[in-house]
């Protein structure tokens, strides 16, 4: 399978390196002075302890900004990709999105198991998932896809946006110089308490 025919699509430069450290000096304060910051952990076999803040409840300055860079890459990929556009196919996909999450990976951290972002009931209706990469990384750090052998190397200001489903297997590579820094959708199971909103992944 190559690159052209994977569905795995990334955008370079949607959101300015600038506003992504911004973006990261901010969510830096707030999670270092959380007294008890939202820690996913998952089973030792993972390695998994990430930080998170939910955009819309947390840090809402950094959820206004990156809507219309969210919102350029899903026109981006829907304009390759015709027969999920709602306007013009049968295919009927409404677009809308679940909480947007920041997330920290520490040294080390990150989501090691191979997944697909639906997984469970609570997420069938989940079309597309997307991240936002804040920080650069060579190396390290990657998206990895099981099936499609590729990995997105992430660089500030990008966005990756693949289908959610099985086809797409994959899994967070541990960053090993410094923090990792993503801006990206979580799966339902993930909420705390926000309703659907216009973004994506």
């Amino acid at each position: 399978m190559t690159q052209s025919d994977d569905f795995i699509e990334v955008y370079p430069d949607l959101l300015s390196v600038d506003k992504c450290n911004t973006i990261i000096e901010g969510m830096d304060k707030i999670l270092d002075n959380r007294v008890t910051p939202y820690m996913q952990k998952h089973s030792v076999a993972d390695s998994r302890v990430d930080e998170a803040l939910f955009a819309e409840h947390d840090f809402q300055d950094a959820h206004e900004m990156v809507n219309d860079t969210i919102a350029r890459a899903i026109e981006l990929y829907v304009e390759k990709y015709s027969i999920i556009d709602t306007r013009n196919s049968r295919v009927i996909y409404p677009f809308s999105t679940w909480s947007v999450k920041l997330q920290r990976t520490p040294i080390g951290g990150g989501f090691h198991s191979w997944h697909s972002e639906v997984a469970g009931n609570n997420d069938t209706d989940r079309v597309l998932a997307w991240t936002l990469y804040l920080n650069s990384f060579e190396g390290e750090a990657e998206t990895e896809f099981l099936m499609q052998h590729r990995r997105i190397n992430p660089v500030a200001g990008s966005v990756g946006i693949w289908p959610a489903a099985w086809t797409h297997v994959h899994r967070g590579n541990p960053p090993y110089s410094k923090n990792c820094l993503l801006y990206t959708s979580p799966s339902p199971r993930d909420q705390r308490g926000s309703g659907v909103a216009g973004w994506w992944g």
